[in-house]
């Protein structure tokens, strides 16, 4: 074998490596893609942003479930941390909307009890919040808002205050106060 022919040989190798790294750029964002597609089809949101925005938190189509229980998770680490009957709120609320344990959805939501989702997350889900109020009928809003703050509310007030008093905290209240306003918005 010449020295051309390894030189030559190693040229193609290089070559090949390209062009199978640029493939694989490209087959993850077209799958990024398609996912952000099948989040939006399934979410009913028309937001790419949002979408991907859910997309990153670890929110997939399997996973979308646990979604629903975002203000209650909020407002359960509104206070830095999670109590013990708080946890076992957001987990009686899950189990009540059919997430199981086992679930993906499930298994994200134990993720963010484990670990404080960040604070991209909440603000997502503000915004696709907006957008579904805008998407319901004004009776469907009200009951929707109703449902999550009422859920809220409890989770808040799981861990008791001091003697009864001052059940919800401030930062409690703030989380529950947005996500409402969120609930509120009309088109």
């Amino acid at each position: 074998m010449s020295s051309g022919d390894s030189f030559q040989n190693r040229g193609d190798a290089l070559e090949n490596e390209f062009f199978r790294k640029v493939d694989q750029e490209l087959l993850e964002r077209l799958q990024k893609q398609a996912d952000i597609e099948s989040l939006r089809e399934c979410l009913g949101i028309r937001d790419d942003k949002v979408a991907a925005s859910l997309l990153a938190a670890g929110v997939t189509v399997r996973t979308a479930t646990a979604l629903r229980l975002v203000p209650l998770v909020a407002v359960a680490w509104a206070d830095g941390r999670i109590e013990a009957s708080e946890r076992e709120m957001v987990l009686s609320a899950a189990e009540k909307h059919g997430i199981t344990p086992q679930s993906p959805g499930g298994q994200l939501l134990r993720g963010w009890l484990d670990q404080k989702p960040s604070l991209e997350m909440m603000d997502t889900w503000v915004s696709y919040a907006g957008r579904l109020a805008e998407k319901l009928t004004p009776q469907e809003s009200a009951h929707l808002r109703q449902v999550i703050v009422e859920e809220m509310q409890q989770v808040a007030e799981a861990s008791g205050g001091f003697l009864g008093f001052a059940a919800v905290s401030s930062g409690e209240s703030t989380i529950i106060k947005r996500i409402e306003a969120a609930l509120s918005q009309t088109a």
